[in-house]
């Protein structure tokens, strides 16, 4: 990797010439983690990195239980800082396989995924195992989902899919705009006096400009 001669910030991050053309302006590399949310990963390395999180972009989230492999875009920093972030967190956490592309990664980009399943402490035979998996083959399973496809914050994201599901898009839309503790502050009152007088023109209007 080429040596970047252009001005530097706080966390080696490149300002005014990078030394790259447009057609290198995003960093693409590997991440492999084990016990880490690929949000949570992503937000470690910025802070390593002394940077935002909003520089890294990734064309979907993978489990935090779980040894995952994904491909990972950044802007405005170097490898050998991505490498230096890592080295500040605590658990298995991998980069490699570095090359530049004109565009960062979005979500919807991923073609699929590819899963190996380890079953741990099996007291069955190996003819029990084979008829319980041919089954899985011909039927399929229950897929159980966790908090990650229904979101942690006050309201969880299945409440409105019921609602939409009942076609109760008033509730929908109630509860999609309800106020959040987590919330910009300045975001946070406008739902407020939304949820009071329902006036969404107004709520619309007194947004402010940055968001």
């Amino acid at each position: 990797i080429e040596k970047n001669t252009g001005k530097k910030g706080k966390g080696d991050i490149v300002r005014g010439e990078r030394g790259r053309s447009k057609q290198e302006k995003f960093l693409h590399f590997s991440l492999y983690k084990e016990n880490f949310s690929t949000g949570e990963c992503i937000s470690c390395m910025a802070r390593g990195a002394r940077t935002k999180d909003r520089f890294f972009s990734f064309a979907g989230t993978k489990d935090k239980r779980g040894r995952t492999l994904q491909r990972v875009a950044v802007s405005l920093i170097k490898p050998q800082t991505v490498e230096a972030a890592i080295s500040k967190m605590r658990g298995v956490v991998s980069v490699g396989n570095y090359s530049y592309h004109p565009q960062g990664l979005r979500l919807g980009d991923l073609k699929g995924n590819r899963f190996d399943i380890a079953v741990k402490d099996i007291n069955v035979s190996a003819e029990e195992i084979r008829k319980i998996m041919e089954r899985f083959t011909s039927d399929g399973f229950i897929n159980y989902f966790g908090m990650q496809r229904f979101g942690t914050s006050e309201i969880s994201t299945h409440k409105i899919g019921l609602a939409i599901l009942k076609k109760d898009f008033g509730l929908a839309i109630d509860l999609i705009l309800a106020p959040r503790e987590h919330q910009y502050k300045s975001l946070r009152s406008v739902l407020e006096k939304y949820t009071e007088d329902k006036d969404a023109d107004a709520a619309y209007k007194s947004l402010d400009s940055r968001l």
